[in-house]
């Protein structure tokens, strides 16, 4: 179990690099991927992107939910000055 917890961390991450560099976020197949996840119901794993614009600057919050019985990391990547506020 121990090693299927660390394959799907170390897949998470992957998955956000991929995102970060080829700047695939606005991209209409990624944004139908993430809805996938997000209604597939994956009890180990959902991932959440979230757009934001303003004053003409584009920029961006993930934020990933890693959770596993009472394991849960949260990530947020965000650009400085987007006054991203998370709503919880």
């Amino acid at each position: 179990m121990n090693r299927l917890k660390s394959f799907l961390h170390h897949l998470t991450f992957l998955i956000i690099k991929l995102v970060l560099t080829t700047r695939l976020l606005y991209s209409l197949p990624l944004l139908a991927l993430n809805q996938i996840i997000a209604r597939s119901n994956l009890p180990l794993l959902a991932l959440y992107m979230r757009m934001y614009s303003a004053n003409m600057h584009k920029f961006m919050a993930i934020s990933v939910h890693w959770v596993f019985g009472d394991f849960l990391i949260d990530s947020y990547f965000a650009l400085p000055g987007d006054g991203f506020i998370e709503d919880r």
